[in-house]
């Protein structure tokens, strides 16, 4: 099952990628790139970690916290377990990826290519962070 969520993230960076060349959709690049983040993440949370989504989503109403921030917080704390810097520009980046997505999805803002590029560079980097650490992709 969890190779799907695999899967799903690749696809979100594929999409965010290909809307971004093509200079249509702004918006849905920030969606892209925040959703193949947290697709990976929740596929390293049940790959790696043993933390299923029914097992985050009951910590998540015990807590009253969201889904997001708890799946971001459970990768933050093994991260640290391994490396402390790079735990926290993990956490640093995953945040700002998340308000940018909140920003594109929910204000009334216009989004941009610079705003996209932004977008897209913080998704490799959290990707390799994470690369680096669970060594999931040759």
């Amino acid at each position: 099952m969890c190779d799907i969520l695999y899967n799903k993230s690749e696809d979100n960076e594929k999409a965010a990628n290909y809307l971004y060349n093509k200079k249509i959709h702004f918006p849905a690049v920030i969606h892209c790139s925040y959703y193949s983040c947290y697709q990976l993440m929740s596929y390293l949370l049940e790959s790696f970690l043993n933390r299923d989504y029914d097992s985050i989503r009951n910590e998540s109403n015990y807590r009253d916290k969201s889904i997001h921030s708890i799946s971001i917080k459970s990768i933050y704390r093994d991260l640290r377990e391994y490396d402390t810097v790079k735990a926290s520009d993990f956490n640093d980046k995953i945040a700002e990826l998340k308000e940018m997505r909140n920003c594109s999805d929910y204000k009334n803002e216009n989004i941009d290519w610079k705003f996209c590029l932004k977008a897209i560079s913080l998704l490799r980097e959290i990707k390799g962070i994470l690369n680096e650490k669970y060594k999931y992709a040759s």
